[in-house]
């Protein structure tokens, strides 16, 4: 037989039972070897001393001692120890737990023929007892399983979304999704208890590390998606220049300058500006930060999925939750790359865990209807995580909220923009000599006279410079090819827009007029530009060869202006001032040398809510054009005074302003 380990206390030991494995080989009589064998029955005392000190854990040795007990051979030659045996095995089974019980039933089984018949009869009971005890036990414990199945099976699932929770916090988003229990009624507490299954899930489902889980899944695709939505990528290139962050005073902009806003529970970011101030490439800016792969880059220690609105709200009585939660869900949609919904409990704690930045351009110019509905202070608006444009500084509900004013470009600075500029747009460091260089900002300072610059005709005026270094020798470049104006400079802007038309396509004059008409169409109601119908901008082009594919043409191909979606019911201009000067030059056509239409033109100006503060960027446009193309035009000379004046500038500017014209 093997040895029997024992170990406990001083009695510890390991105890030599038999040194011999086969019984049924053994003769008692005249057998030399019987003096082992007695020797080992004399250490048995000592065996069972110490198995009996053991207790449980000497369960093992239980089918050991039935099968010496039943051993025909020693009960034959008359061992008197034979009988201690049992006792010693009544014991021992006292002491055994229910594991135990296979083995030692199954010994006894087997050596049951063999045993005497009180000894059969005593071990057979505690055998009995034992086996009794154990289904009692089990007994009890599914009667408990049973009372309390559901508590059990939520305490279960509970583990299990746990275990979930740390290794893939995702799978509780599809488990939540395809739960097919809503409710289920516990019973054992005092009475019975309604619970939501759904309800345990969210508890794990809704923390921030699955949402920073599912925004990690999804942000790596959405970094090339954003980039490529047209808004963004006109703005493209970004040259950072100083802005006026609240009362720091002029700082260049990081994300990092952002965190203290983005940290609170409700972020609201205005940026505010004149058009063509580059409010609206900041705001991209801020959405490539707020999703960027260096932590420290980023607007918040977190990831964020950034959402562009242009559009207005479709609102109705349901108020602005309603419509903006649509809006949103179907840019994440877009995002994922998925049809099915995401969940509305899902969506709202993406929105107030400030995972979802939501950017709402050209607010301004919107509706009041929508304009009326984006409260930031309401329990009801989602946008945790709000940025705002607007052509002025407004409160955005009375809701602290930090204030971003992009800077005009002073006179002193156009060098280092475009420098800036033009090396990364063409990637060319050695595009232009620092000749040309000097000859072309000489030109765009004499452009601009004494007035600072917007970012957007200095950008305008770098496309011409690039797109004429293609066409033109070194020496006409130099010699005076680029745009002399702001207003030459946007028809050469569209001319270079249209420069790979085909021999079917619009040509340059018949692309100028079309777009002054619908640029004016945008501003004839307000003098602010606004959105209008389709069918509107249709009607403006009566007369025109194929209004409809010019629309197409001016949206599709020379992405002009835009078709705002879903509706695709309404146009607007891709950039405010574009449509002021085309609206400009509309007039300077339109309105000729009317004095009277003029009048009303301007008595209209002072009409209107907030001018001329509201209006100014588009007076300033129509005195420019009237400046320059006036004279041709027949334009009544009181125009440009009357204009000039309502700006609050300096006669003198302007005059000398019109000799270097």
């Amino acid at each position: 037989m093997d040895i029997l380990e024992a170990g406990k206390d001083k009695h510890l030991a390991k105890v030599e039972i038999f040194k011999h494995k086969d019984f049924k080989n053994v003769k008692i009589e005249g057998n030399p070897e019987i003096e082992e064998i007695n020797d080992a029955l004399q250490d048995f005392d000592a065996a069972a001393h110490c198995l009996g000190k053991l207790g449980k854990e000497a369960k093992e040795a239980v089918p050991l001692l039935i099968e010496i007990l039943g051993n025909e051979k020693l009960r034959e030659g008359g061992y008197s120890k034979l009988d201690s045996i049992n006792l010693i095995i009544t014991d021992l089974i006292r002491n055994s737990d229910f594991s135990a019980n296979d083995k030692i039933t199954n010994a006894f089984k087997k050596h049951e023929s063999k045993l005497k018949e009180k000894d059969r009869i005593s071990l057979g009971r505690r055998i009995d007892n034992l086996r009794k005890a154990k289904e009692a036990q089990v007994n009890v414990f599914r009667e408990v399983v049973t009372e309390y199945r559901y508590i059990i099976g939520i305490a279960i699932l509970f583990l299990g979304w746990l275990s979930i929770f740390a290794l893939k916090p995702l799978w509780l988003l599809r488990i939540y999704d395809l739960f097919p229990i809503g409710e289920v009624r516990l019973s054992g507490f005092a009475g019975a208890v309604t619970v939501s299954i759904q309800y345990l899930l969210a508890l794990f489902l809704l923390r921030p590390r699955v949402l920073d889980a599912w925004v990690k899944k999804y942000v790596g695709g959405y970094r090339r998606k954003f980039r490529e939505l047209k808004t963004v990528k006109d703005r493209e290139i970004y040259v950072n220049l100083p802005v006026i962050l609240n009362d720091q005073g002029a700082i260049v902009l990081s994300g990092k300058d952002l965190r203290p806003t983005f940290d609170q529970n409700r972020a609201c970011l205005l940026i505010w500006g004149e058009g063509g101030s580059g409010k609206t490439s900041i705001a991209c800016q801020i959405g490539k930060w707020s999703m960027a792969e260096e932590k420290e880059e980023r607007i918040c220690e977190h990831l964020m999925i950034p959402i562009l609105i242009e559009q207005e709200f479709n609102t109705g009585d349901e108020g602005s939750r309603e419509a903006l939660k649509e809006i949103i869900h179907g840019h994440l949609l877009a995002v994922t790359g998925e049809t099915s919904r995401i969940g509305e409990e899902f969506l709202r704690r993406l929105l107030v865990h400030r995972r979802v930045l939501v950017i709402l351009d050209h607010f301004s110019e919107m509706s009041e209807k929508t304009r009326s509905k984006v409260r930031p202070s309401s329990p009801d608006f989602l946008a945790y995580a709000l940025v705002v444009t607007s052509r002025f500084e407004e409160k955005v509900d009375p809701v602290p909220q930090s204030i971003i004013q992009p800077l005009r470009v002073a006179g002193n600075q156009l060098s280092t923009f475009m420098e800036a500029y033009l090396l990364r747009r063409s990637q060319q460091p050695d595009l232009f000599s620092d000749t040309e260089k000097f000859s072309a900002y000489s030109r765009l300072s004499a452009i601009v006279g004494e007035r600072d610059v917007t970012i957007l005709f200095a950008k305008l005026y770098a496309e011409q410079m690039i797109a004429l270094k293609g066409k033109l020798p070194k020496e006409e470049l130099e010699s005076g090819k680029l745009p002399a104006n702001i207003p030459d400079l946007v028809l050469s802007y569209l001319n270079e827009l249209n420069k790979d038309a085909a021999t079917t396509d619009p040509d340059n004059r018949t692309i100028h007029e079309a777009a002054k008409r619908i640029a004016w169409a945008c501003l004839e109601k307000s003098y602010r530009p606004n959105p209008i119908a389709r069918e509107a901008a249709l009607a403006r082009l009566a007369g025109l060869a194929g209004p409809d594919g010019l629309i197409n043409y001016l949206d599709k191909r020379l992405r002009l202006i835009q078709v705002i979606e879903p509706a695709q019911d309404q146009i607007s201009f891709t950039l405010d001032p574009l449509a002021e000067y085309l609206a400009g030059l509309y007039l300077i056509d339109a309105l000729g040398d009317r004095a009277e239409s003029w009048k009303i033109f301007l008595t209209k100006s002072d009409e209107l809510p907030g001018a001329p503060e509201s209006i100014k960027e588009f007076l300033m446009a129509v005195r420019d054009c009237c400046i320059v193309k006036g004279e041709k035009g027949g334009t009544p000379e009181f125009v440009v005074d009357e204009l000039t004046d309502k700006m609050g500038m300096d006669p003198l500017i302007v005059q000398r302003f019109r000799l270097k014209q």
